[in-house]
């Protein structure tokens, strides 16, 4: 009976552990970077925001897209420090932190934390996207397009440049840049320039090797209809031609008349030569 009775507290014992419900607590984490180069190290650091639950140790996890990746243990302290070493760009992902009393392997934890930060890993033939943004969609033909880049997190890094694609495609155009967004203005428009536009990230190279689309489309479309039926249309481009027609002219006067005046001085010179 004895026996009996010892088998069957086991049982409730072993039943009650299989089926106890390991309590996770969402954390803070933070990133000294945002945006981290491949082969490097990257460092987040995970602190426990409800100071009241500390009975005894925690076990804080780091999660990727929430599922644990890494473990730590917490004695007394309520933070601790990740460092995964030589990343690569699959590291790319959304990172938070849970902690709980029960220690579990990671990849037991499915869940995500109080807060989450984005690590962008970047190499030498990647492109990440970007936001962009306009004015206008519908301009005229011969008017000055300007477009508006911005990347999504954080401040941008030294090594990387905002381009400036039409489909898909980056252009060769010289932005006005600060560090988060960048200014691309194409002056003289034409109809050829219509088509979707959008922003990406990468390191410095030729805009026209740059390919890839940003976080969102931009379309522009470019109308020669700037001017009533009948009129000429009239436009900054062709103010421009105009100005240039008026300097050409002036030079051509301006050659013409020194080389009259020197005919006449040879002229003059010869005639003093034969008085003589």
């Amino acid at each position: 009976m004895t026996s009996l009775v010892f088998v069957m507290l086991s049982l409730v014992e072993l039943i009650n552990t299989l089926t106890a419900v390991t309590v996770i607590h969402p954390a803070n984490i933070s990133a000294p970077r945002m945006w981290v180069k491949e082969g490097d190290i990257m460092t987040l650091e995970c602190s426990v925001s409800d100071t009241k639950i500390s009975d005894g140790p925690r076990h804080m996890y780091l999660c990727k897209d929430g599922t644990g990746i890494l473990m730590s243990m917490l004695l007394k302290e309520n933070d601790t420090s990740f460092k995964v070493d030589n990343i690569t760009t699959k590291d790319s992902g959304k990172y938070s932190c849970v902690y709980s009393h029960k220690k579990m392997l990671p990849r037991e934890v499915n869940a995500t934390g109080e807060d989450s930060v984005f690590i962008h890993v970047y190499g030498p033939h990647t492109v990440h996207p970007a936001l962009i943004s306009g004015e206008k969609s519908l301009i005229s033909e011969g008017a000055t397009l300007q477009l508006e880049c911005q990347i999504t997190h954080g401040e941008l890094p030294e090594e990387l440049f905002l381009y400036l694609c039409k489909n898909g495609v980056g252009r060769l155009v010289e932005p006005v840049m600060n560090s988060t967004h960048a200014i691309f203005r194409i002056g003289c428009i034409t109809r050829h320039d219509s088509g979707n536009y959008s922003c990406v990230l990468a390191e410095e190279q030729t805009p026209m090797k740059v390919q890839g689309e940003g976080a969102n489309l931009f379309y522009i479309s470019v109308s020669s209809e700037d001017s009533k039926a009948g009129d000429e249309p009239r436009t900054p481009c062709s103010g421009n031609v105009f100005r240039i027609l008026c300097s050409i002219a002036v030079l051509i006067v301006a050659v013409v008349v020194l080389s009259s005046g020197r005919i006449c001085q040879q002229k003059d010179v010869c005639e003093e030569k034969e008085e003589a």
